[in-house]
Formats: structure tokens, C-alpha cells, sequence
């Protein structure tokens, strides 16, 4: 019979690292998404009315760090769920 383990440091740390990767994800995808973008003078008159199209990615520095937090937090949020699922599997 064995006993059940207490959560410790490891826990804890596995949270925190999950919990900021999904922060990260959030923002990423925020800036990458929802962030307006306008463009200078053009000589052209543009085929939409808005400047850019609705899924366009400008990588300026708020794009590139919104594309740096969304591969961390992703790289974050697998590793932790794949160090649990490991973990647990350990236990069994």
C-alpha cells in the first residue's frame, strides 16, 4: 500500500509554469489578432476599405513580441502538460 504524495516544489512549479504559459498564450494571440495596424501613404487607392486584411501579421517589434509570447507560452503550456502526463504515468 503506498500513500498518496504531497504536492511539493515541483507542484507548485509546474503550476506557475503552466499558468504563465497560458498568460503568454493569451497575450500572443491577443497582439497577433486583435492589434490594429495602420499603414502609411500608399499611391494606390486599396481594395478594401481597411488598411490591412482582417488575419494579416505585421512583424514590427509589438508584432514580433507578440509572436516570441505566443511560441513561449505554448512551448510552456506543452511541456508542462506533457512533464504531468509523464509524471503521472510514473506513478501508476
Amino acid at each position: 500500500m503506498t500513500l498518496p504524495r504531497q504536492p511539493g516544489a515541483g507542484t507548485a512549479l509546474l503550476r506557475l509554469a503552466a499558468g504563465l504559459g497560458a498568460v503568454l498564450l493569451a497575450v500572443g494571440v491577443w497582439g497577433t489578432l486583435v492589434r490594429e495596424v495602420s499603414f502609411g501613404w500608399t499611391s494606390y487607392t486599396p481594395l478594401t476599405s481597411g488598411a490591412s486584411g482582417p488575419r494579416t501579421v505585421v512583424l514590427d517589434a509589438p508584432g514580433l513580441l507578440a509572436l516570441v509570447a505566443l511560441v513561449v507560452g505554448t512551448a510552456l503550456v506543452a511541456g508542462a502538460a506533457g512533464y504531468a502526463l509523464a509524471r503521472r504515468r510514473v506513478d501508476m
